[in-house]
């Protein structure tokens, strides 16, 4: 891996994708106001409401960025002369800066739409990570917990942009039936298949429960193994994946 063609492979990416991401928080700051307001002029303080979904919507953003760049990364690359090796890396690091800055980024709008709708106390604006760590409470804790919140935002995105390119890779590959058999096979097993042999196995899952609701540092672990084995995989996946020209 030539150092040389890593720097500028990251940066075309980095900057294509930062690009992306800038107008994706513009979009999700126009929407909270917009809803603020029509909450506001609609409602006049007899309702409440909530907002959460800018953790779960940029977690699906990196997602889709994932799925549609690696393979054009490794067209373009390897068209100029940049190897698979250096092509992984590049998307690889493009993923974990894009995660942090979409990270820090929430976290920021999240302190500036709490100030802006703090006139009205039946709109709370929130986060995932608030949501389920601190009661959706934002203002008035410690440093440390807005921390937290930026590293568990950053080890979720990474996980769904790793997540994506391996899926997009793993697609790639296979042939038209198998894409079939796991394209529709996959989620049913997952959302039917695997509730039903837990049930029939009678596998407890109050410890399950209880793992998540230990406090975010064991979740973050997980998410943090579970990136490192997408990260493998699609290494793994783009060593071998064929070079198919642009349709």
């Amino acid at each position: 891996m030539k150092r040389m063609n890593l720097k500028p492979a990251f940066a075309f990416r980095f900057q294509t994708n930062l690009r992306s991401a800038a107008i994706f928080c513009l979009i999700m700051a126009a929407i909270c106001v917009l809803f603020f307001t029509v909450f506001t002029v609609s409602y006049n303080g007899r309702s409440s409401a909530s907002f959460i979904s800018f953790g779960f919507a940029s977690a699906i953003a990196l997602f889709v960025i994932g799925v549609t760049s690696v393979r054009e990364d490794l067209r373009l690359g390897l068209q100029n002369g940049v190897g698979r090796r250096t092509v992984f890396f590049a998307q690889l690091l493009a993923t974990i800066s894009l995660s942090f800055a979409l990270a820090v980024a929430g976290d920021l709008i999240l302190l500036a739409e709490q100030a802006l709708t703090a006139v009205s106390p039946q709109f709370q604006v929130s986060d995932l990570f608030y949501a389920f760590y601190t009661g959706g409470t934002v203002t008035g804790l410690p440093f440390g917990v807005h921390v937290q919140s930026i590293l568990f935002s950053f080890l979720l995105f990474t996980f769904s942009g790793l997540t994506g390119a391996f899926l997009s890779l793993l697609f790639y590959r296979l042939r038209m039936p198998w894409k079939l058999i796991v394209g529709i096979g996959g989620p049913i097993l997952l959302l039917n298949g695997v509730p039903i042999l837990l049930y029939r196995l009678r596998v407890p899952l109050a410890p399950v429960f209880d793992f998540f609701r230990s406090g975010p540092q064991a979740v973050m672990l997980l998410l943090l193994l579970f990136s490192v084995l997408a990260a493998l995989l699609t290494y793994l996946l783009l060593r071998r994946a064929p070079v198919k020209p642009a349709k």
